[in-house]
């Protein structure tokens, strides 16, 4: 096993680790998590190529502008900015137009596509936090695709070119997804203990509790007050809904869990190293 493969799992476990006790705790995690992901990241993925290539140093350069527009608050005009986003841009879109066939070159555009995707999807509210989508984003600058170290992962790799399709941080959002219906198996087991209400699709995924439990807790309310009558809701994190509800007179609440998703993401992180991508099953027999 190469060093700089030892080093990228250690510090990948690490920062995940980490990042799930604090979504554990606080639901919050410090983007300090995700600057030691991106920046070692991108270190570690040079050493990985050996002999870098212009095209190559111009996409990790471009990787670098990336990490910074993501993790950076940028207090400039707009006008800088535009201008930072197109020379990312380019030193993305020169090589990928000049050297595709490069397998280093296919490796690296992984970062910009999966960035985008993961963007566009928190933009959209598929991904509910910000900083599950600022840890993809930079794991995918420190894992392009599996690595492969003392005959893990056990389910074998595909092509390359498969690999990057599912490339490893797309893999782990699609194994922490399912693995965050762990959450779902353990709502539906607590209304059957409690015997509160039958278990039905429409309130699958949430219980009621006391409004004062329920500030306590890290949930969100799935009911509101709205033209002054009580309504079921996707989801509220405003906690002016508790105030709301208890002047309409209401002294329980429905609630759905925060699921702190950097727990799946972590544990996602962790099968696909050792255990391997169920993506990879069919592209693998």
């Amino acid at each position: 096993m190469e060093w700089y493969t030892a080093v990228s799992l250690a510090a990948a476990i690490v920062v995940m680790v980490s990042a799930s006790y604090f979504d554990w705790r606080y639901r919050e995690v410090p983007d300090l998590h995700w600057w030691v992901l991106g920046i070692s990241g991108l270190v570690l993925t040079a050493a990985s190529f050996g002999d870098i290539g212009t095209e190559v140093l111009m996409m990790l350069i471009g990787s670098a502008l990336l990490l910074l527009l993501i993790l950076l608050d940028l207090n400039v005009p707009a006008v800088a900015e535009l201008i930072v986003f197109l020379i990312m841009v380019a030193l993305f879109a020169y090589p990928a137009v000049t050297a595709f066939d490069d397998p280093n070159v296919k490796r690296m555009l992984v970062i910009p596509v999966c960035c985008l995707i993961f963007y566009l999807m928190f933009s959209f509210g598929i991904l509910k936090g910000g900083a599950d989508a600022k840890c993809l984003m930079t794991m995918a600058m420190m894992f392009q695709t599996c690595p492969e170290f003392l005959g893990l992962p056990l389910i074998p790799l595909p092509q390359f070119d498969i690999q990057l399709i599912f490339s490893f941080p797309i893999a782990v959002l699609f194994h922490a997804a399912l693995f965050s219906f762990a959450w779902l198996f353990w709502t539906v087991i607590r209304k059957i203990y409690r015997k509160e209400d039958p278990v039905q699709m429409v309130t699958l995924s949430c219980y009621r509790m006391s409004i004062d439990d329920a500030r306590r807790s890290h949930v969100w309310s799935k009911q509101d007050v709205v033209n002054g009558m009580i309504v079921n809701v996707r989801g509220v994190a405003d906690e002016g809904a508790y105030d709301r509800l208890e002047a309409a007179g209401a002294k329980d609440v429905w609630v759905t869990p925060i699921i702190p998703f950097m727990v799946p993401i972590t544990i996602a992180v962790i099968f696909i190293l050792t255990i391997g991508s169920l993506l990879n099953i069919p592209f693998s027999l």
